[in-house]
């Protein structure tokens, strides 16, 4: 997989402070060069990007409401959680997915180990977003407490128990959404449909502690994340992340729309 067309290709991991690791475990310290952007608005053309296989998944589409709200956040959502050492993004965001869609079931949470261990080939690296949508869809998602999360454990498999109620948790299919039109990204949250992003993130993304994030320094890679909420007044997004509760505001930020096109690469609702 290469994404070296736009940026440096290192998958970002969080540890306590939001340390970058490569795919081995070791601290990245020194940013490659050609990693550098001018993060000028008017200067970066949209991210979209699905290969072959992705184009051929329909998109769906949400309709508004007579009188949408102009802000909205989706109720009860999991809270955010913390990947640690792991550059688990895309199964974090998948795990709160799944977890929403069966919100009628307190007590189940998807983990997120599960999809991360059975997809990084043994491997501490980044899955692949569609495999993780096909694996949920095929496989299932284990509740947390058979499978759970340890940022030092990416090897140990799900056993007998944990495929059995990943079973009983599929999800029936999933769709990708029109990023590039506002009003769509509204119209799905709206019906409570959570949208996982895979976006590229920059060096201030890592410490980010404020309420809106927007784009500095060098490229730090892709990472997966979720939509829960907009606000159509000032064009923002709330995205949620899985760097804890310290990262941004309690786990969540807000993204510019404008930002929003530009750096993602590609996203996907459940169903």
């Amino acid at each position: 997989m290469n994404y070296n067309k736009y940026f440096l290709s290192i998958f970002i991991i969080f540890l306590s402070g939001c340390v970058t690791y490569d795919d081995q475990g070791n601290e990245v310290i020194e940013y490659n060069e050609n990693a550098k952007m001018d993060w000028k608005l008017e200067k970066i053309a949209p991210l979209q990007d699905y290969d072959e296989e992705e184009l051929k998944i329909p998109i769906i589409f949400a309709g508004l409401p007579a009188n949408p709200p102009d802000s909205y956040s989706i109720p009860d959502f999991p809270e955010p959680g913390d990947q640690g050492r792991q550059p688990g993004g895309s199964a974090w965001a998948l795990s709160y997915a799944v977890s929403y869609l069966y919100r009628q079931e307190p007590s189940y949470r998807c983990s997120p180990a599960f999809i991360y261990n059975i997809l990084n080939g043994n491997r501490n690296r980044g899955i692949d977003l569609k495999e993780g949508l096909l694996l949920v869809q095929k496989v299932g998602c284990a509740s947390y407490p058979l499978m759970p999360f340890n940022q030092n454990d990416h090897i140990t498999q799900p056993g007998p128990t944990a495929y059995k109620d990943a079973a009983k948790h599929k999800v029936k299919g999933f769709a990708r959404v029109d990023f590039n039109d506002f009003q769509q990204i509204r119209g799905m949250l709206l019906k409570q449909q959570p949208i996982v992003i895979l976006m590229i993130v920059t060096e201030n993304f890592l410490k980010h502690d404020e309420d809106i994030w927007t784009p500095d320094g060098n490229s730090a890679g892709f990472h997966g994340l979720i939509i829960t909420g907009y606000n159509s007044t000032d064009m923002t997004l709330t995205l949620q992340n899985s760097a804890g509760k310290k990262w941004g505001r309690n786990g969540t930020t807000t993204i510019p729309f404008s930002w929003l096109v530009r750096l993602t690469k590609k996203a996907y609702v459940i169903y």
